[in-house]
């Protein structure tokens, strides 16, 4: 279950790093630097990590030049 837990993490993590984080802390309604918090694997609550996989839904991916 722990692994399977850290997977899910880390999916997210690498989602969210394809999007604009300004946009995506907004539209999860956190703070910019919780979001960091989760992005570097610090200390953070569930609810934090299930508003960021919310937000990835209606968030787009930053566009690559």
């Amino acid at each position: 279950m722990n692994s399977k837990l850290k997977q899910i993490e880390f999916d997210i993590v690498c989602q969210a790093l394809r999007r604009n984080r300004e946009e995506l802390s907004q539209v999860a309604g956190i703070h910019l630097n919780t979001l960091n918090r989760v992005l570097h694997g610090k200390k953070y609550s569930f609810d934090t990590l299930y508003r960021v996989e919310q937000a990835l839904k209606t968030v787009p991916e930053k566009e690559v030049f």
